[in-house]
């Protein structure tokens, strides 16, 4: 089974009622293909990054659809296509790395959001001290004193350099 994922934006001038009617109706294509609703999200009323037939906002909605046919994909496109109320449209296969992806960042989010809740910050109340505190701490020095042969090899190459404009100027003459 393939899953895809649909983002649409609906015109922001509709009314709760024709939103819902036009989400049934999606909902209904995507039931007469038997796919299934992995997941749904309306993400609310978001100004667009450029105006689209004179609108400023719209209403982005995204599904994420579970089907073994592309079929429903394709209903779905056309219907956008010619319904007034969808602004722009988007749809997208997703490959199985993404969507391990995509699982893996869910659960670290769930995780975090558990640890947050019950008051741990990653650390047994138990542990007070680490090994890597229990570690000697060593202090570097932010510059390298200078040696006597570093100056020395230092003066080399300022003479070098000096040298070799002299050396074109010679050989151009």
């Amino acid at each position: 089974m393939a899953i895809y994922e649909i983002m649409f934006i609906a015109q922001p001038d509709l009314d709760e009622q024709q939103l819902t009617d036009f989400i049934a109706k999606v909902d209904g294509i995507i039931g007469r293909f038997d796919a299934k609703v992995e997941k749904f999200q309306s993400m609310g009323k978001k100004k667009l990054a450029y105006e689209i037939e004179n609108h400023s906002y719209g209403h982005y909605y995204l599904y994420q659809i579970e089907s073994d046919s592309a079929k429903v994909v394709d209903e779905l496109i056309r219907n956008f296509k010619i319904n007034d109320e969808v602004l722009r449209y988007l749809s997208v296969k997703l490959d199985h790395k993404a969507l391990a992806a995509q699982q893996k960042a869910e659960q670290a989010r769930a995780a975090a959001a558990e640890r947050a809740e019950a008051g741990d910050r990653g650390v047994d109340a138990d542990e007070d001290v680490t090994e890597r505190d229990q570690q000697p701490r060593v202090k570097y020095a932010s510059k390298a004193p200078e040696t006597p042969a570093a100056e020395g090899q230092a003066e080399t190459v300022e003479a070098e350099a000096e040298a070799a404009p002299q050396a074109e100027e010679t050989g151009a003459q």
